[in-house]
Order: C-alpha cells, then sequence, then structure tokens
C-alpha cells in the first residue's frame, strides 16, 4: 500500500477538549487481502501537546482469536507520561448517501461500562468493532472505503482536575455547642 493512500483526510471539530473525526480508510478490500491478523493501518487523530493520538485500524484483527472481525484501537503515539483517560465512541459511516449518515454499527466506553485508559505507548479500544462480513453485507465498504465517526472527550493528567479539602466530620456534641451560642447570640 502506498503512504500517499494512507494520509489521513479527518475533518475535525472540537470545543474545549471534546473531539469529532471523520475518518476515511480507503482501498480497503486491498488492505484486507494485502495485511495479515495482527497487522494495522495508522491514521493520526488529534494532537494536545504533548499527547498525540492516532486510530488504529485491523482490518483482519488484531489477534489470531478475532480472526473475520475487523478491530480498532486509539493508540497513543506521544512519550509524555501520564495515563489520558477517555470517553471514547467510534460509528461506521454509510457512504452512498451524501451527507454521509451514521450507520448502526458503533461502539461506545458509555455503554460498555468504562473509559479508554491511554498511557505512555498504550492503547484502548475494541478487538471485535465489527464482522468484516457484516460491514461488506450492510453496504459500509460502498466504493472500497471504511468511513468511521470518532468522538473523544479526554481527560489529561493534571488538567481541569479541582482538588476538594477532604470533609471535617464534626460531632454532634461540637455542633450542638455552636448552634447553641448562634442562638444565644441577640
Amino acid at each position: 500500500m502506498r503512504a500517499a493512500d494512507c494520509r489521513p483526510k479527518p475533518r475535525v471539530q472540537s470545543a474545549g477538549i471534546d473531539i469529532a473525526a471523520d475518518l476515511r480508510f480507503d482501498r480497503f478490500e486491498e488492505q484486507v487481502a494485502a495485511l495479515p491478523v495482527g497487522q494495522h493501518v495508522t491514521l493520526p487523530l488529534f494532537v494536545f501537546h504533548p499527547y498525540e493520538f492516532a486510530v488504529g485500524l485491523y482490518p483482519n484483527g488484531a489477534k489470531e482469536e478475532c480472526r473475520g472481525w475487523v478491530s480498532i484501537y486509539i493508540m497513543r503515539q506521544d512519550q509524555s507520561e501520564g495515563v489520558v483517560s477517555a470517553e471514547c465512541t467510534i460509528e461506521a459511516l454509510l457512504p452512498d448517501r451524501n451527507p454521509i449518515h451514521a450507520g448502526h454499527v458503533s461502539r461506545s466506553t458509555t455503554k460498555d461500562g468504562y473509559p479508554l485508559e491511554l498511557g505512555l505507548g498504550v492503547y484502548d479500544g475494541w478487538k471485535r468493532f465489527a464482522q468484516l462480513e457484516d460491514l461488506r453485507r450492510q453496504g459500509f465498504l460502498l466504493d472500497d472505503t471504511l468511513c468511521l465517526r470518532v468522538r473523544l472527550v479526554p481527560t489529561f493528567p493534571g488538567l481541569g482536575q479541582v482538588v476538594l479539602a477532604p470533609h471535617k466530620i464534626a460531632p454532634v456534641e461540637a455542633l450542638a455547642r455552636q448552634l447553641g451560642t448562634l442562638l444565644a447570640s441577640p
């Protein structure tokens, strides 16, 4: 596969650190034929200095147990310390309509009940995003392209975190004394 074919074509919209990107994996069937199980194509997703993220797509599955499935992961591409937690939704888009419409093939950390945990050199996502034959049969690979919408809401270490003072538990007697002096005051 030529490097020019792997260049990202994302449309990114962000408000704060809520990212939405539409990605296209062109010549998808060629990738299925060329890449064995465990091999992936990587497209850059976004950079929030010093963190860099990409989407890794395994057209034949990330592991042998996932043969016949498409695996998708969010990958850290930087060398920064710390773990970035993120809520993430990835959905396949139907490219046969204008404009592109979201289909019903999707995965979400909100539905799964846990966020992605992206440490240094770590990737997280879905080893069984969708069955390859289902994507073909349902029309997600028309024009030999897989289109994905990735929504990511990361929480970066040390940013936007407010440390609250621990609650002090006052004994009932101390509370009664305080209230008693307040009520006795003119």
